[in-house]
């Protein structure tokens, strides 16, 4: 009998093991990009001044989200970008007077097509919410925005509409100025429970994520003529 249990409970062992450590393996050989508020604000530096007038989203901005997973034994983070970014914004006497921006949240891409398959359907729907967006509510003053480095800090209040929720947010943005062009790099945290966005955990994948993340952007900017 013991002869007989045996094939079947080192493969059932086997098995285990390969399921915990298989996830680890591949966290080890696939690093998450780095946060994109350390991979923006190249030099520059720029006055007030020059920023009166309307300002458009060029080619190479960002938007994307972060969240913390546990994929069998190992932690790493979830990251998916998309570039398919429309929007605008106008500043007049030093005060930042509109801004909207809206997101294709179905071009979202990460390193894994089951996870982007996951957060097109069960997690952000978008077929049903194709986009996401953000509109400021009341004019901002820029006057007194203090600087970090080459970059000035300040923090907007807007409206953010995510898988058909829209509730209001602050933004923490990071400004920097180089030929020509703005660049504002900022995130806000998104708790899933408040915009009724499923948690995305896979617990027969054995992957485990938290019950919030970040909404992370990297936008340029350039004069719309």
């Amino acid at each position: 009998m013991k002869k007989r249990l045996k094939w079947p409970l080192t493969l059932l062992i086997s098995v285990v093991a390969f399921g915990l450590l298989a996830p680890a393996l591949y966290v080890r050989l696939v690093n998450p990009p780095s946060a994109l508020r350390e991979e923006a604000l190249p030099p520059g530096i720029f006055s007030l001044s020059d920023l009166d007038g309307s300002w458009r989203i060029t080619d190479g901005s960002i938007v994307g989200y972060r969240v913390r997973e546990q994929i069998g034994l190992s932690k790493t983070e979830g990251v998916g970008r998309t570039g398919a970014i429309e929007g605008t914004f106008e500043v007049s006497d030093e005060t930042l007077v509109t801004a909207v921006f809206t997101v294709d949240m179905a071009t979202l891409v990460s390193d894994r097509s089951q996870r982007d398959a996951q957060v097109r359907g069960k997690i952000l729907e978008t077929t049903t919410f194709p986009t996401a967006s953000f509109e400021l509510v009341a004019p901002v003053s820029l006057r007194g925005v203090t600087s970090e480095g080459e970059a000035k800090k300040q923090i907007i209040g807007g409206n953010l509409t995510l898988r058909g929720v829209t509730k209001y947010v602050q933004l923490l943005i990071r400004a920097t100025s180089a030929r020509g062009r703005l660049r504002l790099t900022g995130e806000t945290e998104v708790v899933f429970s408040e915009w009724r966005i499923p948690n995305p955990s896979l617990p027969a994948a054995l992957i485990f994520t938290a019950d919030r993340g970040l909404l992370e952007f990297d936008l340029l900017f350039e004069p719309d003529l």
